[in-house]
C-alpha cells in the first residue's frame, strides 16, 4: 500500500489537506472518500483507510477547513460555517476525485456530520453508494431522556456561550470531539439542532433538491449505546434521502461481543473482522 499527501483547492480559494491511500496492485478503479465527523481529524480514519486500500480501493481522507491540517491561522474561525464543509470542502474533494482519479465506482463513508452534508454539493449525484456511520439528525427532541435535555442545554446555552467572541470552540472540554472547532461552525450547528428539521428545516433556506434526488444506496450503522446517534435520530436523518435504497443496521455491542461501541467505535481496529469486513462485502455486492 502507498500513500500520498495532497492539496485540495476549494471554489472560494481555501486550501484543504488530504491524503490518498493506494492499493499496491489495484484491480478496479473504485474510490472511497471518507467524510469526517465534527471535531475529528482525518488521521482518526487512517486504519480504516488502510484496510480499504488493502482490499483494492483508492481512499481519500481529508480535514474540513478549520480542522487538523486544514487550519489556516490567518482565517478567523468565527467566519467558517458548517455548511461550508459541504458546499465548498466536500464539493472540492468530489471534484478532485472525479477529475484526477476518474473512478469507475465512487463511494462515500460519512461519519456523523460527514453523512449530513453530502447533498450540499452539486457533485453528489456522481456517488454510487454511501456508508453512514452514526449519522443522526441533531434535533434534540429525537433523543431519549435524560440525554435530550443535556443536548438542549448544549444547543441553547453552552454552544452559544462558548462560541461568543471566540475564534474556536473548545470541543474537547465538552467531550464532543478531540479537536477544537471553528466557532462559526458551532453557532450554525446549534441553530440546526434547535429546529425540528435540523439543517433540512425550511427556516435555514437550503436548496434540498440534491438530497431529494440522490439515489445512491445507503448502508447506515447505529449502535444502541451511542447517545449521540440514537436510532430515532438516525432514521430522521435518513428520511431526507427519499430516493435512496436504505439499509439501517442498529447494532447492540453484545452482538459483536463488545462492551462498548458508541459514536466512534466503528473505526477502531477491533472492528476489522466484523463491521469492516461487512462493509467491504456490501460494497462488493453492489459492484457485481
Amino acid at each position: 500500500m502507498q500513500t500520498q499527501k495532497i492539496n485540495i483547492v476549494c471554489e472560494d480559494g481555501f486550501h484543504l489537506k488530504g491524503k490518498l491511500y493506494f492499493c499496491d496492485q489495484p484491480q478496479d478503479n473504485n474510490t472511497v472518500i471518507i467524510n469526517p465527523a465534527l471535531a475529528v481529524p482525518q488521521s482518526y480514519y487512517s486504519r480504516f483507510a488502510e484496510f480499504l486500500a488493502q482490499h483494492g480501493y483508492t481512499v481519500l481522507t481529508y480535514d474540513y477547513r478549520g480542522i487538523g491540517q486544514s487550519i489556516d491561522p490567518t482565517v478567523d474561525g468565527a467566519t467558517i460555517r458548517m455548511e461550508d464543509w459541504g458546499r465548498y470542502d466536500f464539493h472540492a474533494v468530489l471534484e478532485k476525485v472525479l477529475t484526477d482519479l476518474e473512478p469507475r465506482q465512487l463511494y462515500v463513508t460519512g461519519h456523523s456530520a460527514g453523512g449530513q452534508l453530502i447533498g450540499l454539493s452539486d457533485h453528489c449525484k456522481a456517488i454510487d453508494a454511501m456508508v453512514f456511520v452514526t449519522t443522526p439528525s441533531g434535533y434534540w427532541k429525537h433523543y431519549t431522556t435524560p440525554f435530550k435535555y443535556a443536548l438542549a442545554l448544549f444547543w441553547y446555552v453552552i454552544a452559544p456561550a462558548l462560541s461568543y467572541q471566540r475564534s474556536y470552540f473548545p470541543a474537547h472540554l465538552v467531550k464532543i470531539g478531540p479537536k477544537n472547532v471553528p466557532s462559526g461552525v458551532i453557532k450554525q450547528w446549534a441553530s440546526w439542532g434547535r429546529t425540528k428539521g435540523y439543517l433540512f428545516d425550511k427556516k435555514h433556506e437550503f436548496d434540498l433538491t440534491n438530497y431529494h434526488e440522490i439515489s445512491a444506496p445507503i448502508l447506515a450503522y447505529s449502535f444502541t449505546d451511542d447517545h449521540f446517534s440514537p436510532c430515532k435520530a438516525v432514521d430522521a436523518l435518513l428520511a431526507n434521502y427519499p430516493q435512496a435504497a436504505i439499509e439501517h443496521k442498529s447494532i447492540k455491542p453484545a452482538d459483536l461481543d463488545k462492551k462498548h461501541i458508541g459514536h466512534f467505535g466503528f473505526f477502531r481496529d477491533s472492528m476489522r473482522q466484523s463491521l469492516w469486513e461487512e462493509t467491504i462485502n456490501w460494497l462488493e455486492s453492489l459492484d457485481q
